[in-house]
């Protein structure tokens, strides 16, 4: 059985996940996520922030880099809306919180940025870039999705910024490249997408995996929040 672990919030797979692995953490914030992948598997971290402010209190290895973009649908800059929740700033409005100040800052497409960092293939792309997941995916080209392996993507209709089209519309595209999808969550704010091939996972384990795994883990979420009352 296939070993799934949880890092704030985004479950995947620890298969490949190594000191040759490569991941790339859009909508990194303070950098937690990179962090844990650096410290737990020894993994070479891409983290990707938009909000200036967030980007200088990242601190990762010297085998890892941060960058100060937005990810977009061009290359260029973009504004992006800042709350006074730093992790709900977007590129279309805020997600939560109150809006503090618009700035200008760069951005790139995803195989822009892929192909500035000469990355062949990515181990676990972690995407949570508020609202911008339809940028990213009506933008991004079915080879540069090709390249990776699996995708722990938050999805944020929950606040308004995506529909439930647009959602059905990314799964659905997901799902014609090859990858099979698994929510974690009553809502969509933890879903994993994974090449089978890639982790040599038959659909008998998929569905355990997604229909029995994913409620023990749901299961044990509760009962830590109902013993931290």
């Amino acid at each position: 059985m296939h070993q799934l672990q949880t890092h704030h919030g985004h479950t995947f797979l620890t298969d490949h996940l190594d000191g040759d692995a490569v991941v790339v953490d859009l909508g990194a914030n303070l950098g937690g996520f990179s962090r844990e992948m650096e410290q737990r598997f020894g993994s070479r971290c891409y983290a990707i922030e938009a909000v200036p402010c967030l980007v200088d209190s990242i601190s990762v290895s010297d085998r890892s880099a941060k960058f100060n973009y937005a990810i977009a649908s061009h290359d260029g800059t973009t504004e992006l809306h800042v709350s006074d929740w730093g992790e709900c700033s977007g590129i279309h409005r805020v997600s939560m919180g109150n809006h503090v100040m618009t700035v200008t800052v760069p951005c790139r497409k995803l195989e822009t940025f892929f192909t500035e960092q000469c990355i062949e293939t990515v181990d676990l792309l972690k995407v949570d870039i508020e609202g911008a997941e339809v940028d990213l995916f009506r933008s991004v080209s079915d080879q540069t999705l090709s390249r990776v392996r699996q995708i722990a993507l938050e999805f944020h209709d929950f606040c308004g910024l995506l529909t439930q089209p647009e959602v059905r519309e990314i799964i659905e595209r997901l799902n014609r490249l090859g990858f099979r999808g698994i929510k974690f969550s009553r809502n969509n704010i933890n879903w994993l997408f994974f090449r089978p091939g890639e982790f040599s996972i038959g659909w008998v384990e998929y569905l355990f995996i997604k229909y029995v795994s994913c409620n023990f883990m749901r299961a044990g979420r509760l009962m830590r929040r109902l013993r931290n009352r």
